[in-house]
């Protein structure tokens, strides 16, 4: 995966998107800037995994 495959993940995410690690975090809190610290965070997990697959089943308008 590349950094501009990263940043084009990221661009489809909200500004405040979340992140829970029970039971290290239990709490669900966002934070206003929860994008840029996943994006830091990322490249950390890429090093253990190499290759992903997903599929996008709904999109809720509303």
């Amino acid at each position: 995966m590349k950094k501009r495959d990263i940043q084009n993940y990221h661009s489809l995410l909200k500004d405040d998107i979340g992140h829970q690690h029970l039971p290290y975090s239990p709490s669900s809190i966002r934070e206003l800037n929860g994008k840029q610290y996943m994006l830091e965070g990322t490249p950390y997990y890429l090093g253990a995994h190499t290759e992903h697959a997903a599929t996008l089943k709904t999109i809720i308008v509303g």
